[in-house]
């Protein structure tokens, strides 16, 4: 709960971040990581974690590589993260394999 007093200063964002599945489900330590990152993530650049928010493989559940890649995400320009947004790979769910 904690996670989405973080981000209550971005409504729009606190209302996604409740409303995605997994957090409804309850927590596990990956999805604890990813809370919080993402309410790290809305302090930086709202406008890029609403994006985020929408893709497939951060709103059907959370896995550990997904939780990493959230946490590394935390620390990109925002220059950078706005581009994630424009490649595929990024887009669809990401696998083990995409990081190494």
């Amino acid at each position: 709960m904690r996670s989405f007093l973080d981000v209550a200063p971005f409504p729009n964002v606190s209302v996604l971040m409740a409303s995605l599945p997994w957090v409804l489900e309850g927590h596990t330590s990956d999805r604890r990581v990813a809370q919080r990152n993402l309410a790290l993530i809305a302090q930086n650049d709202g406008a890029f974690l609403e994006g985020l928010l929408e893709l497939p493989w951060v709103r059907d559940d959370i896995s550990s590589d997904e939780a990493v890649a959230i946490q590394e995400i935390v620390e990109l320009r925002s220059d950078t993260t706005q581009s994630l947004l424009e490649n595929a790979w990024f887009l669809d769910d990401l696998t083990c394999h995409l990081f190494y």
